[in-house]
């Protein structure tokens, strides 16, 4: 009825320094099955409350707590030593995460409808990071303590079994999920931590001091107070301060889950899995490079530009209302339309060309779609051979005959090769890539 857990561990490590090698973390835990205590009824025929706290440590990568120097290597002028891109830290501490959870549990009609809701609030302190630091220091990296992770969500589950006769049944189950995770108290002049190399045009997985951990950085039109792009007075191109720190985007969806059903009838199993994710951003990297080779779609029609916003006057300083359109068998200068042959004049072709593979990407967010899909992850037919069959061999006890499919269809407005492809394994190019897209293969039906 009412049952209770309490643990305690103390771990002692040769990755930190002696005075911090020793950490202890605690851990408790409980559950009450209120039915117990209630009248017996059809209708609610399980419940329980479950709780816990627990603490889990961290401790470091060995010999990050020193500072080496590389392999000598052959130069021109003999042999050469440098120091590693790392800078070492004696005085680390160990990580740790601190997890809450609470959770309930009902089951209806003996068993025909359950429920299963979860919400979980984890936070990890003293992240051990070795985040890029001012080169001024010596050093490309810099091992340290640095950043407190938060996630919060919950977890929701849903079974049911509303059709169960002698020769059919029909078994249902709907999981949700939802997570939010942000980053606090990075080092000091540290706004946005990149954990990974991972790049794609100007854009990288990033997360940011404050906000999202699960960020995409990226760059920026020059914008006005309306929002209108600000222009080159002469030129008529976009512009920008060329900073690639901006928090262009969440790679982390609002909402994903999956509906199972199971249909039996007498010796035949049908089974499908659909899941879904609703929301989180992904950045087209695919895209962006086909676009500044002119290969994809918006950058199609190479005819002709037309750019509206806002312009600086060089003779006022102030910001006009100016529109600038570019044909491609026509000659320009200053963001004027000139006869062919004039000095520095530029053709349109070259102009057109310059702004998709130049102009167009300094904003990030045009590769950018916060992306829904809905999946029919698989679908399994199976044959179960009637056991009176098989007690005539006498050695064997069951077979099946199975017929499966994978990845079958798939409904998104996500307009690159698979909105899942970034989110595989490690990433499409490289660890932490989840949510940039580049240049991947869908996954295979099988």
């Amino acid at each position: 009825m009412l049952y209770a857990t309490v643990t305690g561990r103390n771990d002692w490590t040769s990755t930190l320094p002696i005075d911090n090698r020793s950490y202890y973390y605690p851990s408790v835990s409980g559950s009450f099955l209120f039915t117990e205590v209630m009248p017996k009824n059809d209708i609610l025929s399980y419940g329980k409350i479950r709780a816990s706290w627990a603490e889990v440590g961290k401790d470091a990568d060995p010999y990050v707590t020193n500072t080496y120097i590389d392999s000598p290597f052959p130069t021109t002028g003999g042999t050469g030593i440098q120091d590693a891109w790392t800078s070492g830290n004696n005085i680390l501490i160990p990580e740790k995460t601190r997890s809450t959870e609470i959770g309930l549990e009902l089951g209806f009609l003996n068993g025909r409808l359950g429920f299963d809701m979860a919400y979980y609030a984890n936070k990890s302190i003293n992240q051990l990071l070795s985040p890029r630091v001012s080169q001024t220091i010596g050093y490309i990296f810099k091992t340290t303590n640095a950043g407190d992770i938060t996630n919060k969500g919950f977890e929701i589950s849903i079974k049911a079994e509303p059709i169960k006769t002698r020769d059919f049944s029909w078994n249902t189950m709907l999981n949700l999920a939802k997570n939010k995770g942000k980053v606090n108290n990075l080092l000091p002049g540290i706004d946005v931590l990149y954990v990974t190399d991972v790049q794609v045009g100007s854009a990288k997985a990033a997360s940011f001091n404050g906000g999202n951990f699960m960020g995409i950085s990226g760059s920026k039109y020059n914008r006005d107070e309306a929002g209108n792009m600000i222009l080159d007075w002469e030129s008529g191109m976009p512009t920008s301060d060329g900073k690639e720190i901006y928090d262009i985007g969440n790679r982390e969806p609002k909402l994903t889950g999956g509906f199972t059903n199971t249909f039996r009838y007498k010796d035949f199993e049908l089974s499908f899995l659909l899941d879904f994710r609703i929301g989180g951003d992904i950045y087209n990297g695919t895209d962006y490079f086909m676009t500044g080779i002119g290969m994809s779609k918006r950058s199609m029609d190479r005819e002709s530009l037309t750019l509206s916003g806002v312009a600086k006057n060089p003779d006022t300083q102030q910001l006009e209302s100016k529109t600038y359109t570019f044909q491609a068998n026509k000659f320009y200068l200053k963001g004027q339309e000139v006869a062919s042959g004039t000095a520095k004049a530029e053709s349109g072709y070259q102009i057109i060309q310059k702004y998709w593979d130049t102009y167009y990407n300094y904003e990030s967010a045009n590769y950018m779609t916060n992306t829904n899909w809905l999946r029919l992850r698989s679908l399994s037919l199976s044959y179960y051979m009637p056991s009176k069959i098989l007690n005539k061999t006498k050695f064997i006890k069951a077979m099946s005959v199975n017929v499966t499919g994978t990845n079958l269809l798939l409904f998104t407005n996500y307009k690159g090769m698979d909105p899942e492809t970034s989110a595989a394994g490690s990433g499409a190019v490289g660890s932490s890539s989840v949510g940039i897209d580049s240049v991947s293969y869908t996954h295979l039906r099988a």
